[in-house]
């Protein structure tokens, strides 16, 4: 590429706790990721990169570094998963970035009102199951057909099957 052009901003997933969903948010780059997208610029030849904004911008207004995915997306897959693998306290669990403590406690609040935790915390059978679930547990709360006691029965398969369109209707992650 001989030249590239820089707006400044790009589109970040963030979880969004008013509606309890992840969801694509315009933000502007960190200095990080703005000499990252310069890079390619000259790489196999003479090149430029244009930046659509101003110095004191880049040196004043953006972070040194984006903020890690553990501490601006939804932490319910990995609490599930953590509880799945026999962690017994999260808070003390060694994560490379730590999410807020407060974003922890938000979704076992989550999961335990759902049924995947009891009241110690521990897995329910309910959330056993929902480990499997590769796109989460949270979009079962808003599946009206669909209850925690019923994912608990035998006939649970019946549930789960009128689920799967759901999941295959949304969007894949990137």
């Amino acid at each position: 590429m001989m030249f590239v052009l820089d707006s400044g901003f790009y589109k970040l997933k963030t979880y969004n706790p008013k509606i309890a969903m992840d969801s694509l948010m315009v933000y502007s780059f960190s200095q990080a990721n703005a000499n990252q997208r310069a890079d390619p610029a000259g790489r196999t030849g003479p090149g430029t990169c244009f930046r659509l904004y101003v110095e004191q911008a880049y040196t004043h207004e953006m972070l040194i570094n984006t903020i890690p995915e553990t501490q601006r997306t939804d932490l319910a897959n990995i609490v599930l998963l953590l509880k799945s693998l026999g962690v017994k306290n999260l808070l003390d669990f060694n994560f490379m970035d730590s999410p807020p403590q407060d974003n922890i406690f938000t979704f076992m609040y989550q999961l335990w009102t759902l049924g995947a935790l009891d009241n110690t915390g521990e897995l329910t059978q309910l959330g056993r199951n929902l480990v499997e679930f590769p796109p989460g547990p949270l979009p079962l709360q808003n599946a009206h057909h669909c209850r925690g006691s019923q994912l608990h029965r035998r006939d649970s398969h019946h549930c789960l099957n009128a689920l799967r369109p759901i999941y295959f209707l949304q969007p894949a992650q990137e």
